[in-house]
């Protein structure tokens, strides 16, 4: 059999099967594209990531700031957490009306911690982080004293829940704290003169009170920070990731520090 290949040949062969190299080379590219993606993304426990609902962003550089702090503090302890690649902010109003649908794919899905309207808190006090004493210590604020005492730096203000006789924590308050304006603006704005929500709720009739609350939602002035129990990097306290990981709660900690003092460290 003649085996030789010719210029002829070659021309014939590229002629009727040139389709399959170009299909060759569009597979090559995107497995290559594929693996470069997957060596170089952050895995779930290198990122944080905040939902937060306020009335105004204020920007700033508070999350790349609480990463490299956040960093240094656990490369000084030697404590073995994993290095954090990323955080995030995502600022959503809400008056605004794709905020629920982004609350449920993003906040829910995505978000380490959420700050919701106390409205969507009787959703969300049966779902979120209990902050039992070991959280609410590794969450607070610490200083030390003129006699060298490790002692809580600021006082926080808790939501709480009461389940079969038993008062549960599941988020503190921000929006009263004094320099959280550096980061969100809570203040909803002058309510229209014919709102429902200039009458007496107490004072209004069944269905009338339905309307309040869902106009209430889009008005709300009292907002707590809740940590989601479903994503890594809260230790022992969630379904998955390393126990060592506890990343979210030192930034909850350099937040609410961050909203007292106008300070990060």
């Amino acid at each position: 059999m003649d085996n030789k290949v010719t210029k002829e040949r070659l021309n014939n062969h590229l002629e009727y099967d040139w389709f399959k190299y170009v299909i060759i080379i569009i597979v090559a590219v995107a497995l290559f594209v594929f693996v470069f993606k997957q060596i170089n993304s952050d895995r779930e426990n290198e990122t944080l990531q905040i939902y937060a609902s306020c009335y105004e962003y204020r920007g700033g550089d508070f999350a790349e700031r609480a990463r490299v702090v956040i960093n240094a503090d656990n490369e000084q302890a030697e404590n073995g957490k994993t290095t954090i690649r990323s955080v995030g902010i995502e600022a959503q109003n809400p008056q605004s009306e794709e905020y629920g649908t982004l609350l449920q794919t993003h906040g829910d899905v995505t978000s380490d911690l959420l700050i919701v309207g106390k409205s969507y808190m009787k959703n969300y006090q049966y779902s979120m982080l209990t902050w039992d004493e070991e959280v609410i210590d590794a969450c607070t604020p610490y200083k030390y004293d003129e006699n060298g005492q490790k002692v809580p730096a600021m006082e926080l203000t808790f939501w709480e829940v009461e389940l079969n006789g038993v008062s549960y924590k599941r988020g503190v308050r921000v929006d009263n704290l004094p320099n959280i304006d550096l980061l969100f603006g809570f203040d909803p704005g002058e309510i229209p003169e014919d709102s429902i929500l200039n009458e007496s709720y107490e004072n209004l009739p069944e269905d009338d009170k339905i309307q309040y609350e869902s106009e209430q939602a889009k008005y709300d002035t009292e907002f707590y920070l809740v940590i989601n129990p479903s994503l890594v990097n809260i230790g022992d306290k969630g379904r998955k990731g390393e126990a060592s990981d506890t990343q979210t709660f030192q930034l909850v900690s350099k937040l609410l520090w961050y909203a007292q003092s106008g300070v990060l460290a």
